[in-house]
Formats: C-alpha cells, sequence, structure tokens
C-alpha cells in the first residue's frame, strides 16, 4: 500500500473537485461521450454498449494493422445526468484526422468505416461533409413518448472504426446549427458546452493515450498529457 504525506494529500484535495454519487457526470449536467469496445455481432445496441455508469466509459484503444487488427465500435453515449428526465434526442458532430475529409479506406489515422444507428431515425447534417466523415453532423432521434431513454447513458448509435496511426475521434458541435444539443422526453432542448461537456477517445501505440469523458473531468480542463490526470486519480484510490 503506498502512503502519501498529509501535506500532499491535502494538496492533491485542493485540485481534485469532489464528485457527486456514482452512476452520474462528475457536476450532474448532461454529456455526450465515446466509449470505445471491441467489435460484437450479437445485440451491440442493446447490451454492448451500454454502461451502467457513465464515468466507466473506456477512452481509449491500440493501433490497427489491416491483418491482424485490432477494429473497434466506438459507442455515441448520452448521459441524461441528473436534471433530465430522459434522451429523446442528440445532435451533434465529429472530428478526427485532424479535420481532412480523408478517402475512407486510405489507413491513415482513423477511418470510420462504418456507422450504426441504435435510435429510431438519424439526420444527417446538409451543407457539410457528409456524416461520419470529419465535419460531419448528425441528429439522432428516438420516438416519443415510447422510445425515450431513460437510462443513465443512452446508446445512439456506435462507429465501426480501424486506427492506422496516432489519432483522435472528437464529438464537436453540429456543424450547421454551430451548438451541440440533447432534448428530452418532454422535448426541451438542452444545449451542452462544446468544451466540457463532448469527450472524445485517443488511438495511439499501445493504447497507452486516453482522451476525454465528460462524466469524469470537464474537457476543457483536462491535462495536457492524458496520464497526467489518471496518476493524480491513482494516488487517491
Amino acid at each position: 500500500m503506498r502512503l502519501i504525506p498529509l501535506a500532499g494529500l491535502a494538496l492533491l484535495l485542493a485540485v481534485v473537485p469532489p464528485r457527486p454519487a456514482l452512476s452520474a457526470p462528475w457536476d450532474g449536467q448532461p454529456k455526450l461521450l465515446l466509449h470505445v469496445r471491441p467489435p460484437i455481432v450479437q445485440s451491440p445496441c442493446a447490451n454492448h454498449g451500454a454502461l451502467g455508469d457513465c464515468v466507466e466509459a473506456v477512452t481509449s484503444g491500440g493501433l490497427t494493422t489491416p491483418a491482424e487488427g485490432p477494429y473497434y465500435f466506438v459507442y455515441l453515449l448520452a448521459a441524461r445526468g441528473t436534471s433530465m428526465t430522459g434522451v429523446a434526442e442528440v445532435r451533434c458532430g465529429i472530428d478526427y484526422q485532424g479535420g481532412a475529409a480523408g478517402a475512407i479506406g486510405d489507413r491513415v489515422g482513423i477511418d470510420v468505416l462504418a456507422w450504426r444507428s441504435c435510435a429510431t431515425i438519424d439526420n444527417i447534417s446538409t451543407g457539410a461533409p457528409e456524416w461520419p466523415r470529419p465535419g460531419g453532423g448528425i441528429t439522432i432521434r428516438w420516438d416519443l413518448p415510447e422510445s425515450c431513454q431513460e437510462g443513465e447513458a443512452a446508446v445512439a448509435g456506435y462507429f465501426y472504426i480501424g486506427a492506422y496511426s496516432a489519432d483522435v475521434l472528437r464529438l464537436a458541435a453540429e456543424p450547421v446549427s454551430g451548438i451541440a444539443s440533447l432534448r428530452n422526453c418532454q422535448s426541451a432542448l438542452v444545449t451542452l458546452d462544446a468544451g466540457r461537456d463532448l469527450g472524445s477517445a485517443a488511438f495511439s501505440s499501445g493504447g497507452t493515450e486516453n482522451g476525454c469523458n465528460p462524466c469524469d473531468i470537464a474537457c476543457d480542463d483536462m491535462p495536457v498529457l492524458p496520464s497526467t490526470w489518471g496518476g493524480i486519480k491513482s494516488l487517491l484510490d
């Protein structure tokens, strides 16, 4: 067991914000996040991508070789926090490859090989690169009232990707409206902060780099070195 001097522990507690009870984002507010999983065939929307606690989302993965993989499902999740009764709509954009609209199959950075929705309908943004290319946008809806998502984190859909060189898949504002948002079960709009509330997933050699899980930390406050935050938390465990 590693012991921490009292002075050092006091300093760490001063820089790490207190977190409310589990099964909610750190500040209780709604978030959009990415969750990296191995690909499976059976029930990917209903079971494989679901999380009881959005803090547990995986935001890192290793690199892909064409013959051996690994390939990934990267789930787009909407965490309702403590302020929403449920989620009926997700609106956001996506970015990777530094915003360059590379050809699918070019094996540079992240290749999004497919997108699959877990909701009722997708409306792909017009006047922007076609979703799921970098810079694309989408609005994802569930039927009301019967399909409103009332769990901790609604599974909006998933990307099937390979990552051939180091890259980051980032959620962003929907490019036409300029906002990222959710709608609750009463169709009220909740606008998200593009810096704090939108997550990312990082892919690197050995999977050593982490993206940002906005349920765990404000993404605009994330340290420059991804390992820094994890190192602080490990001292408090």
